[in-house]
């Protein structure tokens, strides 16, 4: 009896990851003859971590959504350099989410993958973004591209997989408003360590037209216009947190971070991320009225705590920065940002149809005379068209058209208020995606937008029941859809 205990215990088949968890120990316990001790201690705390990530890939997941925002931070410790491809973290825990997925589904036998109703126009974008091999200058370069572009792709099926009912829906969506806290808390205190050096120094050279990383807020992202877009989605996320809430503290506490995060999008001084949520407050308002209002005097008193914190240079800069949305051609970066959308025009003239080929704007670009090292032209429309040409932007309109139907499709379905709810905050997510693309640099490989796609889709399935859910792949008995229904 105890013979066979010990034998079911041992049963590489059924208990995978303790074999790996023994194998590990034991390439670490024999590299200690070779290895550092530093290179040694970060090994027995980071296969240990692997491995439960892989037995727990949800986890990582999230994990991965909470490290979104920092990412200019390389698993290297250092800042990213632009055009020396790098892992960050969040991609690790991404992938780790990934191989842990399958391989759980597999040692169970029951590999459940999910599907979205979106599939024929995206793997269309997908199929037509491989096809432009053929015509690409630069092959190295395209399929690097393509490889990010397609990791995007599976992070928006591993949100899928991971949201099949309600609570995942609330744990994503809570897991996002954390992250963009943490990178809020980051960005203010740029403002106060950078910022308002910065502002006094632009001010005494008298160039109110310049905004440089000293003045404005992106924390660890990218740009400012980045950071804030994340932000303006975790606010109208708020929103839907705020309404399920009962309990008088949590709405109190939902409405401190709030205040936090509309602080954060103040110090980026960006006025398109300024523009879009507004437009996204007001589309929200036949949705929730009473809302608005909270909204607005968290505004204010973000506002205020800021007007009274910051110094007179740097107010001086954000009225500048707020006039610059009704005088647009006041400030240089529009002028920069002009130049160079001539300059992709002239790009897509030459290769109208069919463009020059995933991954071959940069080396366009720099030989049509722009010296600035750019990956995409602050246009996501203008950049499919330069390298997928009218047929590519034509494909990924048809995807945005599929997105919008389903959406519309929920919202009008019989479900709760609250349901309702967080369909019309998606919805309005996507359409600020869609309008602050026409001046920030997205290239459709960027985590937080295929993340924020795949909750979207998954809202859709797990909140309207009319909604049918595909399912594929290999199952142990029946199938075993998750729970669907509304809080």
């Amino acid at each position: 009896m105890e013979l066979s205990f010990y034998r079911a215990k041992l049963d590489c088949r059924k208990n995978a990851f303790i074999w790996l968890l023994v194998l590990g120990g034991i390439a670490v316990g024999l590299s200690a003859i070779i290895l550092p001790w530093k290179l040694l201690l970060a090994g027995a705390i980071f296969v240990p971590a692997v491995l439960y990530l892989v037995k727990n890939p949800k986890r990582s997941y999230y994990l991965g959504i909470l490290l979104l925002p920092f990412w200019t931070v390389t698993i290297t410790g250092e800042t990213q350099v632009t055009g020396v491809p790098e892992f960050r973290w969040a991609d690790v825990a991404f992938v780790i989410a990934g191989v842990g997925f399958v391989l759980k589904g597999l040692l169970e036998r029951n590999l459940d993958f999910r599907t979205s109703h979106i599939e024929i126009p995206l793997f269309l974008l997908f199929l037509w973004m491989g096809a432009s091999f053929f015509w690409s200058n630069s092959l190295s370069a395209s399929s690097t591209e393509l490889i990010r572009k397609t990791y995007g792709l599976v992070i928006f099926y591993l949100t899928l997989n991971f949201v099949r009912g309600p609570g995942d829906l609330n744990k994503v969506i809570g897991v996002w408003i954390l992250a963009a806290l943490i990178a809020a808390l980051f960005s203010i205190h740029e403002l106060f360590s950078e910022g308002l050096a910065g502002a006094l120094r632009v001010v005494a050279r008298g160039q109110l037209e310049v905004w440089g990383k000293g003045v404005r807020s992106s924390a660890f992202f990218v740009t400012p216009n980045k950071l804030g877009l994340f932000l303006n989605i975790a606010v109208l996320l708020g929103i839907t947190q705020y309404a399920r809430t009962t309990k008088r503290f949590g709405k109190q506490a939902i409405l401190l971070i709030e205040t936090v995060l509309l602080v954060a999008v103040i110090c980026t001084l960006s006025r398109t991320s300024w523009v879009t949520l507004l437009l996204g407050s007001v589309l929200l308002t036949p949705l929730l009225p009473k809302m608005w209002t909270r909204l607005f005097l968290a505004l204010v008193a973000g506002a205020v705590l800021l007007f009274f914190f910051s110094s007179g240079s740097y107010r001086a800069l954000a009225l500048q920065r707020l006039l610059g949305i009704f005088q647009p051609g006041a400030t240089l970066s529009l002028i920069q940002r002009t130049d160079i959308w001539t300059t992709t025009v002239r790009v897509i003239v030459d290769h109208p149809f069919v463009g020059v080929g995933i991954g071959n704007y940069p080396a366009a670009a720099r030989s049509l005379g722009v010296s600035e090292a750019l990956s995409a032209p602050h246009n996501l429309y203008f950049y499919l068209l330069s390298e997928f040409g009218i047929i590519g932007l034509a494909l990924f309109l048809l995807l945005v058209a599929a997105v919008f139907s389903k959406l519309l499709r929920g919202f009008r379905a019989r479900i709760s208020k609250n349901d309702r709810l967080v369909v019309g905050v998606l919805l309005v997510c996507f359409i600020m995606v869609l309008v602050q693309s026409t001046i920030t640099s997205y290239v459709l490989r960027e985590g937080e937008i295929w993340v924020l796609l795949g909750i979207t889709m998954a809202a859709v399935q797990v909140l309207a029941p009319q909604e049918s859910t595909s399912t594929v792949g290999v199952k142990r008995g029946k199938s075993q859809n998750s729970a669907i229904g509304s809080n």
